[in-house]
């Protein structure tokens, strides 16, 4: 499986991984130019390995950010990073049935 790049842009924002346990990541959003910085809390989805419908291209199976639709659901913005620790908190704890206490740490 292709896991997630710790940094990639999107839509004008650059994206760097500052938090990361098992499918839950915090990501740092920022727009170059800007003095915008917001946190993305996510829970990353596995997609399959697949044929792309209009190149052709093989797709191998690979880790996803949540999609526009699933904002709510499976990816959260929070103003700042304790914000967002507090939201992952909720989030993987409602998930898994367990009250979640510290973390790994790593952005790995």
């Amino acid at each position: 499986m292709k896991p997630i790049d710790k940094a990639f842009r999107k839509s004008g924002f650059e994206y760097n991984r500052v938090y990361r346990d098992g499918p839950w990541c915090i990501y740092r959003q920022t727009k170059p130019g800007t003095q915008i910085e917001r946190f993305e809390v996510v829970r990353l989805k596995v997609l399959p390995a697949e044929t792309h419908w209009q190149t052709g291209k093989q797709m191998e199976e690979r880790e996803s950010y949540p999609s526009a639709e699933e904002w709510g659901l499976r990816g959260w913005t929070c103003l700042n990073l304790e914000a967002a620790h507090r939201r992952l908190g909720w989030q993987s704890g409602k998930a898994s049935g367990k009250k979640v206490t510290g973390g790994n740490q790593n952005a790995s």
